[in-house]
């Protein structure tokens, strides 16, 4: 570098030096005004965050309170339903008595919540064991396909017998609640409860006729319930009350009512149910530790109001919101056996108790497979809604007819009014089911085939056909005592037997 640049560089250097950058303003420190509004804003956002989290929680905590209540609060409202009333009226009768279906339902007439078939006269009575044990018995039924099934407030199954389980002779069973102390009966077995109220269901076999109705009604007559204050002629115990029946609960069914209870109703009732009646089972203590964080505690008083607002606004739509829940969960329950769907079973859930709420929320208090299994459809082959606007076949090939220990049998339900369930259709062949006792003739290679649809097929096929509306329609196919070896439909969705499709004709 020559001697000029050096001199340049340098003389810039120096006037670098004298050029001073300007000095930063201090930072003016906040006031002590703005030092609170700023402290008072955080400890907003901190206390917001803690209320969203505390609301969070709770929510959760209330759905799964739902949840797991809810079989109890739907088989009250059965139970209300049932037996709410001092004498025997319409299919109600008090409670500890017998209510007997004495015929076959008829088309187009009011249905028990309990009766869906057109098979077998049912008997039902809800049992209360607050006092005194009961003494249930019932005869031989000979070669008739029958079951019977006790349910405790829980939905849970305590006792099961019948022609599907191998049984035929005659029984006497004790039924006793969680606080029963006495003998027991010669030739009686004690099943205790560990609720108070339990149903007791029994069905029996009929072949429709008017003198095969008199020898079923005959059997229905030789059912007993007992107390055992009545039996050892004790002084008898102190009638229990008639419990209040919920406005028109006659015309809602008991999941209708149960959804028409706000928030607090339904845990009140939830705390109330818990407190003697139906109390909790011990696997149910982790989740009961969560439900007393909200106020929720067997046998003590729910109260709402105590809550926060916040929460109490939040807490509102819990019903509505696992309602929806239920609802979307129910195709998941179903058993797929090709086109037609089987109900989930009944019995002992556990602590599965999202899907014995579903169960509630379908049919309480869900069914016994081995006894009877349902397979429903309301598509044709081909995925169509079934309409009576089409004629059906339903083809059953030589060895694939309908594999049952007992019997079958194929009905038609249509409608479904504003309690939700769907009726048997009124038609002029004054029939409404088709199967075993109809024996309906197969054809030369063996194949049964069943006609479903609004006209006659014509006299040949009068014995194969199950009249159909005009619109849409639902068909159910019934086996009463399933096989369980090949080929059987059991267990539901994955036996070796599955029934055809319905085929719509051209």
């Amino acid at each position: 570098m020559s001697w000029r640049a050096l001199f340049g560089a340098a003389a810039l250097a120096g006037l670098a030096a004298c050029v001073q950058a300007p000095p930063v303003p201090a930072k003016a420190e906040p006031t002590p005004a703005e030092q609170a509004a700023r402290r008072r804003a955080a400890a907003a956002a901190i206390e917001q965050a803690a209320l969203e989290a505390r609301v969070a929680q709770a929510v959760q905590r209330a759905d799964e309170a739902y949840v797991y209540g809810y079989p109890l609060l739907v088989g009250e409202m059965l139970r209300l339903q049932m037996s709410g009333v001092a004498k025997a009226a319409s299919h109600r009768a008090p409670a500890n008595n017998f209510w007997h279906a004495r015929r076959l339902p008829a088309a187009g007439e009011p249905r028990h919540p309990l009766v869906d078939d057109a098979d077998t006269l049912a008997s039902f009575a809800w049992l209360d064991l607050g006092r005194e044990a009961m003494l249930v018995a019932w005869p031989a039924m000979g070669r008739r396909w029958f079951s019977v099934a006790l349910h405790s407030q829980w939905m849970q199954a305590l006792h099961t017998a019948g022609s599907g389980l191998g049984d035929s002779k005659p029984a006497r069973l004790l039924v006793a609640g969680p606080e029963w102390q006495g003998s027991v009966p010669p030739g009686a077995t004690l099943l205790r409860s560990p609720t108070r109220h339990v149903l007791l269901a029994l069905r029996i076999q009929t072949r429709g006729s008017e003198a095969d109705l008199r020898a079923v009604q005959a059997l229905q007559a030789r059912l007993r319930i007992v107390p055992q204050t009545v039996r050892s002629r004790r002084a008898p115990a102190e009638a229990a009350a008639v419990p209040a029946l919920p406005a028109a609960a006659g015309e809602l069914t008991p999941q209708q009512q149960v959804a028409a209870l706000d928030t607090a109703a339904a845990f009140e009732l939830l705390a109330h149910l818990m407190g003697r009646a139906a109390p909790p089972a011990v696997a149910d203590e982790p989740l009961l530790q969560r439900m007393a964080a909200i106020g929720i505690e067997p046998g003590k008083p729910f109260r709402m109001d105590v809550l926060e607002p916040a929460v109490q606004a939040a807490l509102a739509d819990t019903g509505a919101r696992m309602q929806r829940r239920l609802t979307g969960l129910r195709p998941q329950v179903f058993a797929q056996a090709g086109s037609w769907q089987a109900p989930p079973a009944g019995g002992d859930f556990g602590t599965d108790y999202v899907r014995r709420a579903v169960v509630a929320a379908l049919q309480w208090p869900g069914g016994d497979p081995r006894q009877l299994l349902e397979l429903s459809t309301r598509s044709d082959a081909e995925g169509r809604p079934l309409d009576g606007a089409h004629d059906y076949l339903l083809r059953f090939a030589r060895g694939e007819h309908p594999p049952v220990n007992g019997f079958w049998s194929l009905t038609l339900t249509a409608g479904e009014g504003e309690d939700g369930r769907r009726g048997f259709v009124a038609d002029s062949a004054g029939r409404v089911n088709l199967g075993t006792r109809d024996k309906p003739p197969a054809e030369a290679g063996g194949a049964l085939e069943l006609f479903v649809q609004n006209l006659s097929p014509g006299l040949d096929n009068a014995a194969r056909w199950l009249p159909a509306p005009k619109g849409g329609f639902m068909l159910t196919l019934r086996l009463y005592a399933p096989k369980t070896a090949p080929p059987s439909a059991l267990p539901p969705g994955q036996g070796t037997w599955v029934p055809p499709a319905p085929q719509r004709l051209p």
